[in-house]
């Protein structure tokens, strides 16, 4: 019986088949945009994981803040100073910490100038401090020496598209008018700014900018067994008592990896439910299209009902009909827009993972996801159904047949 109801509905929906595609766009299109929007947040997720993961739970990050945010390009009427760096080693719980020299700058290569950005670490034992956070390893030439003098290694992107013509190992870019020897070239990490960096000796910059104690950003290390959130609470006391601020009003930042990766995902996920809420308006006009056409099918099929019932239907059989019919439409919506939506964001992976130069990010499509689009649809398509098919159930005979 419930066989003859799905074929019954079928030739329903084949007998209409321009409409009933018009019927299900909303249904599938709101269904493509949650699928995709939440496979590529799921894989946003997981690549910036990822990175906090390279990063290590036990790093510590300080920064200066400015009027727009914490940032190691930003300008600070109270910058981080080498003083500063001394404090942070002095805080009980850090093993060890480096200090990092950050600054705009101009580079010429060849006949082109460009901006990007240099940076400047040690070479000395707290190197792998620096090294660990950006998960950084070579792709052509060597790694900077403590002796190297003014050597530089380049990102991927300054090195590869920049310029005009690719930079390669042995040749020479201007810094800001100095000449440095390129000795290698990082593999892309997968961040914008690394990539984008000219990477020098610490030492050997700072006498170039003639910046002795100015610091960009430290990293720090908590030793084996210390919480780094509360290590990082310790020092950001140190410093502020040092540098005479009140608490709130710190010219700096103090962030654990963990902290920022939670900060991440709750912004991310504010901003992933305001974009789905958007997708599910689509959903509620594709509802409101299957409740339109199915009160457009129970007045055409007028007659067709009135037989139905003269012949021995009960309004349960009607209803049931009606019903199926609608659920139908929106299933059929549903698995359009799971397609879909697989489809758009294979496209989006395809294309950031060139963006990036990494093939870590990638897209996922739990089971959980696509049963959960799937019956999210059906049942839209069934409540949407239900009026219309009520409405069809309690005609009469009589007056059905009688219906022009």
């Amino acid at each position: 019986m419930l066989g003859d109801y799905f074929r019954l509905a079928l030739a329903n929906i084949f007998q209409r088949r321009k409409r009933s595609f018009l019927t299900i766009v909303g249904i599938f299109i709101g269904i493509a945009a949650i699928v995709a929007l939440v496979s590529l947040g799921e894989g946003m997720k997981g690549f910036v994981a990822g990175q906090f993961e390279t990063l290590g739970k036990d790093k510590i990050t300080v920064l200066a803040s400015s009027g727009f945010g914490s940032s190691p390009l930003s300008s600070s009427a109270n910058p981080i100073t080498i003083t500063d760096l001394e404090t942070v080693r002095k805080t009980r719980g850090i093993m060890q910490a480096a200090d990092v020299l950050m600054k705009p700058a101009i580079v010429d290569f060849g006949d082109q100038t460009k901006n990007t950005i240099i940076v400047g670490y040690p070479l000395d034992d707290t190197r792998k401090i620096f090294e660990d956070t950006g998960g950084y390893s070579m792709r052509d030439g060597r790694q900077l020496r403590p002796n190297d003098g003014r050597k530089a290694v380049l990102g991927s992107y300054v090195a590869d598209k920049l310029f005009e013509h690719k930079v390669r190992v042995g040749q020479s870019i201007r810094v800001q008018g100095i000449r440095y020897d390129i000795v290698g070239i990082f593999d892309t990490t997968g961040d914008p700014t690394n990539d984008r960096s000219v990477f020098v000796p610490l030492k050997v910059m700072r006498d170039d900018f003639n910046e002795p104690k100015l610091v960009s950003m430290i990293f720090a290390q908590t030793q084996p067994g210390e919480v780094p959130a509360d290590v990082a609470a310790a020092v950001k006391e140190k410093l502020r008592s040092r540098r005479g601020e009140k608490e709130g009003g710190e010219s700096f930042s103090v962030s654990t990896s963990e902290q920022l990766l939670e900060t991440f995902n709750t912004i991310f996920g504010v901003i992933q439910m305001i974009v789905l809420g958007l997708a599910a308006i689509s959903l509620i006009v594709g509802g409101i299209g299957i409740m339109n056409t199915m009160y457009t099918s129970v007045l055409e099929r007028t007659k067709e009902i009135g037989t139905m019932k003269a012949v021995g239907a009960r309004n349960s059989d009607v209803l049931t009909l009606f019903v199926i019919e609608s659920a139908l439409l929106g299933m059929v919506g549903g698995l359009l827009g799971v397609l879909t939506g697989f489809g758009l964001s294979k496209i989006v992976e395809t294309v950031a993972r060139q963006a990036l130069g990494t093939a870590t990010f990638t897209t996922f499509f739990p089971l959980e996801l696509i049963a959960g689009a799937m019956l999210f649809s059906i049942g839209i398509g069934t409540i949407s159904g239900v009026l219309p098919a009520m409405q069809a159930s309690r005609m009469k005979p009589v007056d059905a047949l009688r219906y022009e």
